[in-house]
């Protein structure tokens, strides 16, 4: 039993990863394909850079996951996730102000996009300081 659901566990956990790394890939090809300049590049052929980018980025990933053991990649991860939420608010007030007046949120929107990024910024800053430093802001 233990090798079935061994087995079975990385089929699960191996459909996921996928499914995040093409999304990644996906999201980022069609976010710099908005771009007329962008699509001038590739020739109105997004595939020329969707694929370069995939392999480029497996690349990547194989280079830190051989060089960072496991606990320091769950560290890293959890702060890339961070950092993400302290881009996406202002990325989304940008987007949001783009809106016709009938479709744009009300203004405590904007105040919790604001806390979002003081909260989390505050923990991307106290791993990012306790990184160069090796002393942390605020111990836990």
């Amino acid at each position: 039993m233990f090798y079935i659901a061994l087995f079975v566990g990385f089929l699960i956990l191996f459909d996921t990863q996928l499914g995040i790394f093409e999304a990644l890939v996906r999201n980022m090809t069609d976010a710099v394909n908005m771009s007329p300049r962008f699509q001038e590049l590739v020739g109105g052929d997004p595939r020329r850079f969707y694929y370069p980018f995939m392999l480029v980025l497996i690349v990547v990933i194989a280079v830190v996951l051989h060089f960072f053991q496991p606990a320091r990649l769950v560290l890293i991860s959890a702060n890339m996730s961070n950092f993400g939420a302290l881009v996406f608010p202002f990325a989304l007030m940008y987007l949001n102000s783009k809106l016709p007046r009938p479709a744009k949120p009300p203004w405590w929107a904007y105040v919790l996009l604001v806390l979002n990024f003081l909260f989390f910024g505050f923990f991307f800053i106290n791993f990012v300081f306790k990184e160069l430093t090796g002393d942390a802001l605020v111990q836990f």
